[in-house]
């Protein structure tokens, strides 16, 4: 290492050139903080952006869900109209089977009588035509008696 004498203009020197490194590294530090500051104001914006976007994703589900749900509600309460409707219809219906079984009841009751009625006809029909020639026949007996 040399040992020169240090004069006032050598000093000047070395103290301009400190001067400007630490006014370049200190700019080149403000740089960095700067192009950093922007690096992350460009992730939160970005960051902030998805966030947006997500929110209106999930706030468009919503809305979806929410017309589903309103749809859903209008379809059950139609469904329930509906089998209320048939509810009473198949009400209807069964008293009407019941009437109409009660009539085949009755008019099944009625032919058995109306058989029943038919054959104590025909029996006396029967009797009354057996009567009727043994009556001829007794009266042509008669008469060629008289004869």
């Amino acid at each position: 290492v040399s040992h020169r004498p240090v004069t006032q203009t050598n000093d000047v020197a070395v103290s301009e050139v400190t001067l400007q490194h630490h006014r370049q590294s200190g700019g080149d530090r403000l740089t960095q903080l700067h192009l950093r500051l922007q690096e992350e104001a460009e992730k939160i914006r970005k960051w902030k952006t998805s966030t947006e976007m997500n929110f209106k994703q999930k706030e468009s589900q919503l809305k979806e869900a929410f017309q589903t749900i309103d749809s859903q509600k209008k379809n059950l309460l139609d469904l329930q109209l509906e089998n209320s409707s048939l509810h009473t219809k198949l009400s209807e219906e069964e008293v009407n089977r019941q009437e109409l079984r009660l009539r085949i009841e009755s008019t099944r009751d009625l032919c058995a009588v109306l058989r029943d009625h038919i054959g104590k006809i025909q029996s006396n029909i029967e009797l009354g035509e057996s009567d009727g020639e043994r009556l001829n026949n007794e009266n042509q007996q008669r008469m060629d008696q008289y004869e």
